[in-house]
């Protein structure tokens, strides 16, 4: 990703919608990883960077304690994670520094009937990374709406896109409100969190 510091040996690929990891290594071209997320790919890169350009480990490994995963590569807060299979699906309940503490966690959702409640609040929620043509990041909010993505809006950065998002939600996505709240600002409408010329 050219001309964004601190991603060298990151590039996008569009058709997988993936951020990968490469290193050229001896003259050859050498895959090293691969995350959804621009972050996870960044936290990769500087593991296999720290270990001599190793290929990134699987992870989600099963511990011995049932419902709780082993990252053993990831960043020590996020080590060790609460999750349960529900209906077919994976969901996380947290991730621990240490073992006792997810231990502590996962007793809790058990004694809590593994409500939804308990899930903690994804930051990437109804946020897209766009890596435009000029090698830019932009930060796109889209909610689902009857089986349709809906644009609420495209951002420089990540706390824009958040707070954007945030005040979407506040008023549970319904456009009529949000238009409403529609203020003008040095001669430009500014639309939720974003100026519109």
């Amino acid at each position: 990703m050219k001309n964004i510091p601190g991603t060298e040996n990151i590039s996008y690929c569009k058709t997988d919608k993936v951020f990968k990891i490469t290193k050229r290594i001896n003259g050859n071209q050498k895959f090293l990883g691969s995350n959804k997320t621009l972050i996870g790919a960044l936290m990769m890169k500087d593991w296999c960077k720290v270990n001599n350009w190793k290929k990134y480990p699987k992870s989600n490994t099963k511990s011995k304690e049932p419902y709780i995963r082993v990252r053993d590569k990831s960043s020590e807060g996020y080590r060790y994670s609460v999750a349960k299979v529900i209906n077919g699906t994976e969901y996380t309940f947290g991730s621990y520094h240490s073992l006792e503490e997810a231990i502590v966690r996962r007793d809790y959702c058990v004694k809590n009937n593994w409500s939804f409640d308990l899930i903690p609040k994804d930051p990437f929620r109804f946020i897209e990374i766009s890596l435009l043509s000029n090698g830019q990041l932009k930060y796109d909010v889209r909610h689902k709406e009857n089986g349709t993505s809906v644009y609420y809006g495209r951002f420089d950065n990540f706390v824009d896109a958040m707070r954007e998002r945030d005040l979407c939600e506040r008023y549970n996505w319904d456009s009529e409100v949000l238009c409403n709240l529609d203020e003008r600002m040095d001669n430009q409408t500014v639309y939720l969190n974003r100026i519109m010329v």
